[in-house]
């Protein structure tokens, strides 16, 4: 099956219930084309991103479409966080962009129960410009009053990613 829903029988992800066995069954038509206007929108975006409740206030959708087509594309590796967190009218929120070519994911898989599957090791040409792009996307959010969270752990990262790059 081409559409990417192998995991669930053919049709958008749903849980075992008849109201989301229903709801999947009605978006299935709809669902590609939902993901390119997310996947559009993104682009438009660029390095700015944009959260789920942004997308849903820019592509006029309910928060349960902008959602699951988002984490379609996450699933897909083409859709990332950023590790930016942006205030919005509900609350701080992820900030996700275009994943950059070649990236391997860390995307929870369903029916892991949260576990996190392992991305493929990326080539040293592939860690040493996501390191560029890193510092480029850290040094714009700062500018733009941005928070990180978790910072040493963000430091851990870019010490193991150059050493995979080997320096």
């Amino acid at each position: 099956m081409a559409d990417g829903y192998e995991l669930y029988g053919g049709m958008p992800p749903h849980q075992p219930r008849d109201t989301s066995i229903e709801a999947a069954h009605a978006i299935q038509a709809q669902a590609g084309r939902l993901q390119r206007l997310v996947l559009d929108h993104l682009i438009e975006r660029g390095e700015r991103g944009a959260t789920d409740y942004e997308m849903e206030q820019a592509l006029e959708m309910a928060h349960q479409t902008v959602s699951a087509r988002r984490r379609e594309l996450v699933q897909k590796n083409l859709v990332m966080d950023s590790g930016m967190r942006r205030r919005t009218a509900k609350s701080k929120a992820r900030v996700w962009v275009i994943a950059p070519e070649g990236y391997g994911g860390d995307n929870e898989e369903p029916g892991t129960s949260g576990v996190k599957t392992a991305p493929a090791t990326p080539s040293p040409a592939v860690i040493k410009k996501a390191l560029v792009d890193i510092r480029v996307m850290m040094g714009l959010a700062r500018e733009h009053g941005f928070e990180f969270q978790h910072i040493d752990e963000s430091k851990a990262l870019g010490r193991w990613l150059r050493e995979l790059a080997g320096g």
